[in-house]
């Protein structure tokens, strides 16, 4: 282990692990000569990516997963990423001018950011995937629906009754969500772009395990209310 990685620990008292592979807790990687070239963190209230240029001249992988990331001044300085996730960080878009200094970047994630304005990523000449929108809340509700549907043991008598086509309901009232002002097909068109591509443990919804769980979904949002048949997703 670097000090640089035990300084991180000590000052937010979490643990990063040392991996070649990608898991889904804190890590880090280094290349041959011990840099450390890979650094993946979750609910790690770093506040500001300054805390991490000791090591930005080495680092070609970075996610700040929920880091409480709210500025990106410090990009600047990382100019060898070729990927970067600032997934779940409330930024301004006037921040987001400084991603023009990452002239390697290639995969961006900002999804769950709230970004609408994405007009800076177009300096990124050599950027090969973009991930925008999503929303942690609509995921996290219907896979509370999920859970409470996916098995039939766990359904007690009463739901049995009460929903005996495993009918979920799912109320959108925010309207600074981006879920709030889609109609029907732009709800189910929204979930397969910002969800279904990713497994459970990358914070998607898997579609089979949707379908087996909720027969039906009634979506109260901005627009009224319909309702998604499991063959519709």
């Amino acid at each position: 282990m670097t000090d640089f990685i035990k300084k991180l620990e000590e000052e937010f008292n979490t643990q990063i692990i040392y991996s070649k592979d990608h898991i889904w807790e804190n890590y880090y990687d280094v290349d041959k000569d011990g840099k450390i070239i890979t650094l993946f963190l979750r609910y790690v209230d770093l506040n500001k990516l300054d805390v991490l240029l000791p090591i930005a001249e080495s680092l070609v992988n970075l996610a700040v997963i929920d880091c409480k990331i709210k500025t990106l001044r410090g990009l600047k300085s990382f100019t060898r990423l070729e990927a970067l996730s600032l997934r779940l960080n409330n930024l301004h878009s006037s921040t987001m001018g400084y991603l023009r200094h990452l002239k390697n970047l290639k995969k961006l994630d900002l999804r769950g950011t709230n970004l609408k304005d994405t007009s800076h990523v177009s300096s990124l000449t050599n950027l090969e995937m973009l991930f925008i929108g999503g929303n942690s809340q609509i995921r996290d509700n219907i896979k509370s629906i999920i859970g409470k549907f996916n098995t039939e043991t766990r359904l007690s008598a009463t739901n049995k009754e009460l929903y005996p086509n495993h009918f979920g309901q799912l109320k959108i009232d925010n309207p600074t969500n981006s879920y709030f002002n889609l109609n029907k097909l732009e709800f189910i068109n929204k979930i397969r772009q910002d969800l279904f591509p990713y497994t459970s443990a990358e914070g998607g919804i898997e579609k089979i395990q949707l379908q087996n769980a909720i027969q039906e979904l009634e979506v109260t949002n901005g627009k009224g209310t319909f309702k998604i048949n499991k063959n519709e997703w």
